[in-house]
């Protein structure tokens, strides 16, 4: 037994007017801290599901698209081509293992934007609504 718990016993030990001593401070301080972290993955882990299932849009999106051009190249315009190639190259470099990349909301924003373009042009109302919630986990967010 260490210094300090020593001392917590002793404190426990004369502490009877029924306050909370140091060490069961000390006990939740730890269990508060340890639900924060808790609380953070969860967050971190929804919110690293939703912009992958998001890239994975576009990227089928893409893929459509390019597979279009390969079957009829004069489906699309050589603009549209070309801007469908940009997007692609976007997703490509899109940092998926460095969640902490200064540049990842840009990257987002670009890519999005790039999407609106071909679907525009194309003359197509398409876009990432996310996955449909029951109105049941609608409320749970709430």
């Amino acid at each position: 037994m260490d210094e300090d718990e020593q001392q917590d016993l002793r404190e426990d030990e004369i502490d009877g007017r029924g306050r909370a001593t140091r060490s069961e401070r000390r006990r939740d301080r730890w269990r508060h801290r340890d639900s924060g972290e808790e609380e953070g993955r969860d967050v971190g882990l929804k919110v690293g599901f939703e912009i992958g299932e998001e890239l994975g849009f576009y990227r089928g999106c893409v893929d459509i698209w390019k597979s279009v051009v390969r079957v009829d190249s004069g489906a699309f315009s050589s603009r549209i081509q070309k801007t469908i190639e940009q997007l692609s190259e976007l997703l490509n470099k899109y940092p998926l293992l460095e969640p902490e990349n200064e540049g990842i909301q840009e990257m987002m924003n670009a890519i999005r934007l790039k999407f609106r373009l071909i679907s525009a042009n194309l003359g197509v109302k398409l876009e990432y609504e996310g996955y449909p919630k029951s109105s049941k986990q609608e409320f749970e967010d709430i």
